[in-house]
């Protein structure tokens, strides 16, 4: 059974999340937060294995969140959900530790895709993103060049 903190600020969206996972025989809700401080309570109780957390909620920056619930329980796994496009934003949470990163508008299957995923201790990127990651390499050699690649990752700093 894979139990579940889901941290979500906004109570309807939360809510939906609840009902998507808590339909799956294998996943427990265990705990629920509407900002980061309460998440990272959650991470000090030992109720749960796997957190949802929505990268924009009140509380500590999302990085500086992930970082604190594995000091807290460095066995979690956290998938963080967030608006913003793959691109931008998931290279960031991933150097924070986090085991996974979705786009809000995914479909409910891959919200329960991505958490069987991590709890699995894999790691989860979208389909969109794993292709234009692995689009980046041709057999071996780098399709892009050292300029490109410096200035995309300073950016992401």
């Amino acid at each position: 059974m894979i139990r579940i903190c889901i941290a979500e600020e906004n109570a309807e969206v939360r809510e939906g999340i609840r009902q998507i996972l808590s339909d799956i025989g294998d996943m427990l809700v265990a705990a629920e937060a509407e900002n980061g401080y309460d998440a990272a309570a959650c991470a000090g109780s030992g109720l749960c294995d796997a957190f949802v957390l929505d990268a924009s909620m009140p509380g500590p920056d999302i990085r500086d969140l992930i970082k604190q619930i594995l000091r807290q329980d460095p066995g979690a796994f956290i998938l963080v959900l967030s608006p913003q496009s793959e691109e931008e934003y998931a290279l960031r949470v991933f150097r924070a530790g986090a085991s996974g990163y979705l786009n809000k508008s995914s479909l409910p299957e891959e919200l329960v895709n991505a958490v069987r995923k991590i709890a699995a201790g894999g790691k989860y990127v979208s389909a969109g993103l794993s292709e234009e990651a692995s689009s980046m390499f041709d057999d071996g050699r780098e399709r892009f060049s050292h300029t490109n690649f410096i200035s995309k990752n300073r950016a992401l700093k």
